[in-house]
Order: structure tokens, then sequence, then C-alpha cells
């Protein structure tokens, strides 16, 4: 019978580890860019916003 010396759990359990990063990360990288386009949509809003009272 072939000895588990646990060495195949830990693989698992590792590969689990990076994939959990990478969905994560792949979330943080969605959040960010969701968050640039609101940054860059209010911004555009303040600058109309201001040529309007000016005008």
């Amino acid at each position: 019978m072939p000895r588990n010396n646990g060495n195949g759990s830990k693989t698992i359990y590792q590969k689990r580890i990076v994939e959990k990063c990478d969905r994560l990360m792949l979330l943080c990288d969605t959040l960010e860019a969701k968050l640039k386009q609101k940054r860059d949509s209010r911004e555009k809003l303040m600058e109309v916003a201001a040529t309007q009272v000016l005008n």
C-alpha cells in the first residue's frame, strides 16, 4: 500500500489558495475599475456644473 506523506493534500490545498487569491485579485481589479469610472464621471459632472454656473 502506498504511503501518504501529505504532499498531495498540501498541493491541493495550495492550489485552492492560489485559485481563491486569483478570484479575489480579479474582484479587486473590477472594483478598482468601477471606482475609477465613478470618479471620472463625478469630475466631468463637476466640470459641467461649474461651467454652467460661471456662464
